[in-house]
């Protein structure tokens, strides 16, 4: 009997679509100064869970848990300090993080 881990995907800084979702996120602009936005498509209704976590791992923000219909969303990331973050999403079964960089 083999249990099923959740896996995680880390994508770099730059500008990245997930691969094989009904969701893709866009985080622009990144490193940013003082606000940055994320912005998707969803393609089915789903629940979409979207959090931010320090670079010790303490959560800062919660961006979004709530159920979306379908459409186009933009969120503004702002209000960070100077550091080093990581945005948590989750949306239906699927997750991934990216890094978001405050150069304040």
């Amino acid at each position: 009997c083999s249990a099923k881990s959740n896996e995680i995907k880390i994508i770099p800084t730059s500008i990245n679509s997930l691969n094989n979702t009904s969701t893709d996120f866009l985080i622009a602009p990144n490193p940013f100064h003082s606000s940055t936005t994320l912005s998707y498509t969803i393609t089915s209704p789903q629940n979409v869970y979207a959090v931010i976590y320090n670079s010790v791992g303490q959560l800062v923000k919660t961006i979004i848990n709530e159920r979306q219909a379908i459409g186009k969303y933009n969120f503004s990331i702002d209000n960070l300090p100077k550091g080093i973050y990581i945005l948590y999403v989750q949306n239906g079964s699927n997750n991934t993080t990216k890094r978001l960089i405050s150069v304040e």
